[in-house]
């Protein structure tokens, strides 16, 4: 049975000539925390988070944690504070409020505003509603903090012509059921097997 390859340690070969403590240690860290260990080549540069260098890629040294990310084709973390595509979060802006950086802010002021209680019925507050309807106009004075039960009644009635559906085919579900003369199920089913476009345009037809 083989034994790690560190000095002193007599523990089970687990992987890479390592036991399993100073292999995870060496997969964190990027090192074993022994000066000495055979089946790594160490050289005498420093990654760029100031670990140990034992492997070179592109004519940089990289520890071990960091070559595990490369392999892997994990990102780097980026440091706090930047934002836009920098950022390993960066979605493509796909926000459904334009300059939604405005609106985080005045809604948190907002809620200091109210201490963070519903404006209509004193509960906690959770949302941040616009008086208007509208997504671009993020002042103090156009938002209102609500409950979810307090915006789910300033919105119930109103038709959301945002939806996927509406999108896709120009109309809700239910105008679509009524079209076809079927029931929603039915239509739901045909949507989700991509047939349902076709069955639109024979019906037009």
């Amino acid at each position: 049975m083989k034994n790690c390859f560190v000095k002193n340690c007599e523990l089970k070969y687990y992987a890479k000539g390592l036991c399993r403590n100073h292999y995870m240690n060496r997969l964190r860290n990027g090192n074993t925390g022994e000066p000495e260990f055979k089946t790594i080549k160490v050289y005498t540069q420093k990654c760029f988070c100031g670990s140990q260098g034992i492997v070179r890629i592109n004519n940089k040294i990289y520890c071990q944690f960091h070559y595990y990310r490369i392999r892997n084709k994990i990102p780097f973390y980026r440091p706090k504070g930047v934002t836009g595509k920098l950022n390993t979060r960066w979605n493509g802006g796909t926000s459904e409020y334009k300059n939604h950086y405005l609106f985080k802010k005045n809604r948190l002021q907002k809620f200091k505003q109210t201490n963070y209680k519903c404006e209509t019925c004193g509960a906690q507050a959770e949302i941040a509603h616009h008086k208007d309807h509208s997504k671009i106009n993020h002042n103090l004075e156009n938002l209102q903090a609500l409950c979810k039960k307090c915006h789910f009644k300033h919105h119930k009635g109103r038709k959301n012509k945002n939806t996927i559906w509406t999108r896709t085919y120009g109309q809700n579900m239910k105008e679509t059921a009524m079209k076809l003369n079927r029931s929603t199920t039915w239509v739901w089913r045909y949507h989700k097997t991509g047939q349902l476009k076709n069955i639109l345009k024979m019906s037009c037809n």
